[in-house]
Parts: C-alpha cells; sequence; structure tokens
C-alpha cells in the first residue's frame, strides 16, 4: 500500500517497482498473491486521467521487471480529508480497506 502525488510515473518504474521486485523472494511469490495498491488523492488531475494507470512494460521491462512475473497494480483514488480538518493526514486506513476490499487477507 502507497501514497502517490501527481506529475509522473517515473519513480514508481524507476524506483518503487524494482525495489519492490527485487524484494520479494521467489518462495513469497509462490506462496502468496502479491498486488500493489496506490492511492493517490481524489482530485489529483494527473492521476484521475486512467492512461496515466499504464506503466510502459516494453519501454520499461528490464528496469522494473527483470526475471519476475509483474505483479499487478490497482491504483484506488482516495478522499483523505473530507472535512478539511486535516490536510495533511496520509490516509493509510482508507488504502488498508481498500487493499481488504480486492481481497487482501494480510496488509
Amino acid at each position: 500500500v502507497s501514497c502517490i502525488k501527481g506529475g509522473s510515473t517515473h519513480f514508481l518504474e524507476h524506483t518503487l517497482l524494482p525495489s519492490i521486485y527485487e524484494t520479494i523472494t521467489n518462495m513469497e511469490r509462490a506462496s502468496y498473491r502479491v498486488e500493489l495498491i496506490l492511492g493517490y488523492d481524489h482530485d489529483d488531475e494527473y492521476w484521475q486521467q486512467n492512461h496515466n494507470h499504464q506503466l510502459s512494460p516494453k519501454e520499461y521491462g528490464e528496469t522494473i521487471y527483470g526475471d519476475h512475473e509483474p505483479i499487478p497494480i490497482n491504483f484506488v483514488a482516495i478522499r483523505k480529508d473530507p472535512n478539511g480538518e486535516r490536510p495533511n493526514r496520509i490516509p493509510f486506513n482508507e488504502l488498508c480497506q481498500a487493499a481488504y476490499d480486492y481481497g487482501a487477507t494480510y496488509i
């Protein structure tokens, strides 16, 4: 579960995903369903555009995947502060709920 804020998929493709792929062992991949859920602000104009949810396996394949099967990535719009009282609050509970709703049994 990760929070992201506008602008680019560069960080995802060059930092976050390669790190995850190098961290998850083959035994973990065989024993568990591993998925990544990325939450973004509901009003983030960049992430509201579905075409920005598509990573480029052909262009970045060697960087991201190496010899691994791709991990499914889900994007979830989160209204993190409906009342405007805590604008810097990280919506961890909402992201965990989204993971649970997707069928996660371990978060």
